[in-house]
């Protein structure tokens, strides 16, 4: 019987890809970060068993056709090997039955079948035709099939210099002894898929000691390729690999590695801030990117507080201002911009806090619960929510400090307060428009002016139609 297996599961690698994709398999890709189709690491798919590589080391079962007991676990590349003459497999004990009488018969007919006959007899004048003439001493109907000696073979594409391969190896059943080393090289690779140019783009002859052409493109060795993104990073060390799968630069990554260039270090001296960063931090500011998530201490600019906790993003997005100074000032960077914008664009009157028409009182504490603008000829009530009406901050914990509670019972106190006011406006009594303006949308694209506008024209529309239905 021989062959129990019928199909294994094998897991994708830079190896075996092409291969399968010659086979018809459809190889699950993905676009990397150059939009370039790579196929995705560590997936496996089931492969008809006569589909595999020979040098494969997938596992299958089989039967010994002579005694028939069964094998586990044997890896295809030895049972190829260990296949016979007559396409049968036998287990080591029913082989050295079966061969051991004729062993010195076979060995006489081995060393009598030179190399050119053996090419001829099994369909292989495509590796005949690569014997280099000039570089051999003997042709190949000089030397045997079962040699262990190695001669020059020529490029199947003709264009790198021929290699030595070990004949025996490759009569043996080891397909992939003949291919030639440097079609599939790292730098063959890359000049093949990535640019042309790629040996003058991305290798780093200076830091270099291996040569591009001699090792494979899925190799684990490392070798140094130049940053494309910013000259300043220079080159980084990285798995043949791990590069012909996607992965770049580290710096331009910035999950781990911080180029000092791109840290928070360089913006805050760029911004004559760099005073402001904290003695009680343990690293240097060039060691965190501009963006990093990362808490640390900053000193209040006026030097009035102590020094205060916060993310390294959340302090760039404030530029850096104490949030007790900012408190003090009562009017956030946003609700600045708010004010100012509505006061530039629109000619509308603009009430801030205690001059707005409505009050509304805590029923808990009887405190008024101020509204941060109101657009009185729109009845409209614009509330500026920063990170502490959505998230645990320094305020939740200073808050919890000062009543003996926890940062969450504040932040659901905060949440309970905000509700309780958005209410209180779009309340039938009062019937206010209400539009609360979250911290996140100061971004780049300034997405709270279009909050504001849009809110603005509905009103006005509404408006109208409600004006012109009186008059009907």
């Amino acid at each position: 019987m021989g062959l129990i297996t019928k199909e294994v599961e094998i897991l994708i690698s830079a190896k075996n890809v092409k291969h399968l994709e010659s086979k018809g398999y459809e190889i699950p890709k993905i676009k990397n970060k150059n939009g370039k189709l790579v196929f995705q690491k560590n997936i496996k798919i089931l492969v008809n068993v006569i589909d595999l590589q020979n040098g494969s080391h997938a596992e299958i079962d089989i039967e010994c056709d002579c005694c028939e007991k069964l094998l586990n676990n044997i890896k295809w590349k030895d049972y190829l090997r260990c296949v016979k003459e007559d396409g049968k497999y036998y287990c080591l004990n029913c082989a050295l039955k079966t061969y051991v009488k004729d062993k010195a018969n076979k060995t006489k007919l081995k060393n009598g079948k030179s190399f050119e006959q053996w090419c001829i007899n099994n369909d292989r004048q495509d590796v005949l035709k690569r014997w280099d003439y000039e570089l051999n001493d003997l042709l190949p109907s000089e030397t045997t099939h079962a040699t262990a000696n190695k001669y020059y073979f020529k490029c199947p594409k003709n264009i790198h210099k021929s290699e030595l391969k070990n004949i025996r190896n490759f009569t043996s059943g080891e397909e992939g002894v003949m291919n030639c080393n440097q079609c599939n090289s790292f730098a063959q690779y890359n000049i093949d898929n990535l640019d042309e140019k790629f040996l003058e783009k991305y290798w780093d002859y200076e830091k270099n000691t291996i040569d591009p052409w001699d090792i494979s493109y899925g190799s684990k060795k490392f070798v140094y390729i130049k940053c494309q993104e910013k000259d300043y990073h220079g080159s980084y060390n990285i798995t043949c690999s791990d590069f012909v799968n996607g992965y770049r630069c580290g710096y331009c990554k910035c999950d781990k590695l911080v180029h000092p260039l791109d840290s928070i270090g360089k913006l805050l001296k760029d911004n004559n801030k760099l005073n402001l960063w904290s003695n009680i931090n343990k690293k240097s500011p060039y060691e965190y990117s501009t963006h990093s998530g990362q808490e640390v201490y900053w000193k209040c600019p006026e030097g009035k507080h102590e020094d205060y906790p916060r993310s390294i993003n959340s302090s760039n997005r404030s530029d850096i201002r104490c949030p007790e100074c900012t408190q003090e000032k009562n009017e956030s960077i946003l609700q600045e911009k708010v004010r100012l914008y509505i006061n530039n664009i629109y000619n509308f009157t603009l009430l801030h806090e205690n001059k707005c028409t409505i009050k509304c009182i805590n029923p808990k504490s009887k405190q008024k619960l101020l509204f941060d603008n109101e657009v009185k000829e729109l009845k409209l009530i614009i509330e500026i929510h920063g990170v502490q009406h959505y998230e645990i901050n320094w305020y939740h914990y200073l808050q919890a400090k000062h009543n003996n509670t926890t940062p969450e019972q504040e932040l659901h106190y905060q949440k309970v307060k905000d509700r309780y006011k958005r209410m209180f406006a779009k309340s039938k009594i009062n019937n206010y428009h209400y539009l609360e303006i979250p911290y996140y949308t100061n971004d780049k694209k300034e997405t709270w002016k279009k909050l504001i506008d849009d809110n603005i024209d509905y009103i006005i529309k509404l408006k109208y139609i409600e004006d012109k239905n009186k008059i009907a």
